[in-house]
């Protein structure tokens, strides 16, 4: 492969990659919403109401 070709291929791996950590950070944070602000968890206590500051 050509470095031109190595280039578009890590520019493509990083693109896939920031779409993962964007989805996956709006997943965790849709969960904690219905979860925690919802009231559906078992309480304050719960883990899945546990914020990273």
């Amino acid at each position: 492969m050509s470095k031109r070709h190595l280039l578009v291929s890590a520019l493509v791996a990083a693109i896939c990659a920031a779409i993962l950590v964007l989805f996956t950070d709006i997943e965790r944070s849709a969960r904690r919403w219905i979860s925690c602000d919802l009231g559906l968890a078992s309480g304050p206590g719960d883990p899945a109401c546990r914020r990273r500051r």
